[in-house]
């Protein structure tokens, strides 16, 4: 029923992925039996199956664990990776998941992200300009600078308390221009301010 769950990438040859949708889904649960374990087992047993490495084949991207604690206690993992998913898919996803778990009636078909968005981006002249342009940018570039190592599993730091800020109807408004001028969601227009920002006060190239 759901079409992100059943997105997959397979490689082209050239450095490049090309999307495919299954007809029908193949869902990958794993199950384990973990008798009286502990919440910091459980927890290790769900990261190590949802941060392993693989593909990017369909059921590699969306990992389903079950864990049977007691002959009543059971948890479920699920890791949906961000290729396929977002916050409407994968809200989506979960809401019906849950619902059926709990024998809730489900009737209306699950919206497609194919329904909202069928837009060739790749060929848009917005899409050529930006690639043209970060070609040139990043031109003679060695290296991407240092990354955090894969799936790093680091240890817990202490977390500072968050600070809200309200940004203004019309700052949100042109944004959102902005955006639509590039051709470029407005989610993926306030990561790239965000990567600017940091990466000014940071000092990183």
């Amino acid at each position: 029923r759901h079409e992100a769950r059943r997105t997959g990438f397979e490689p082209s040859g050239s450095g490049r992925f090309t999307k495919y949708i299954e007809d029908r889904a193949r869902v990958r649960l794993k199950t384990l039996s973990m008798p009286g374990a502990s919440d910091e087992a459980l927890r290790a047993a769900v990261r190590a199956h949802i941060y392993a490495k693989g593909d990017l084949s369909a059921g590699a991207l969306h990992r389903f664990l079950l864990i049977e604690v007691g002959p009543e206690d059971h948890i479920i993992g699920i890791g949906l990776h961000h290729a396929t998913s977002d916050g409407v898919t994968s809200t989506a996803f979960m809401v019906e998941t849950f619902s059926r778990l709990f024998g809730l009636e489900i009737n209306a078909e699950p919206p497609q992200y194919s329904d909202f968005w069928d837009f060739d981006w790749r060929n848009s002249d917005a899409y050529k300009t930006a690639e043209a342009f970060w070609l040139q940018r990043m031109a003679g570039m060695e290296s991407a600078g240092a990354w955090p190592a894969d799936r790093a599993d680091t240890a817990k730091v202490a977390v500072r308390p968050g600070v809200r800020v309200e940004i203004a109807p019309d700052v949100i408004a042109a944004t959102q221009r902005a955006a639509e001028a590039i051709g470029a969601s407005h989610f993926t227009f306030f990561y790239a301010v965000y990567m600017v920002l940091t990466a000014r006060l940071t000092g990183a190239e």
